[in-house]
């Protein structure tokens, strides 16, 4: 499903994805990762990604 996110994105030995104002709005339109904060969509992208 997310083939094409790098899953080597990392900071400091920690799995991270940058989610700005349009990943954030498109997350929850589209059901993706539904969240009202851009830490709760980026902790779902990343587990629905480790999966």
């Amino acid at each position: 499903m997310f083939g094409f996110i790098n899953c080597d994105n990392t900071f400091f030995g920690w799995a991270t994805i940058a989610v700005d104002t349009h990943i954030f709005r498109l997350s929850n339109r589209t059901k993706l990762a539904m969240g009202k904060t851009v830490e709760k969509i980026e902790e779902k992208l990343i587990t629905s990604m480790l999966d």
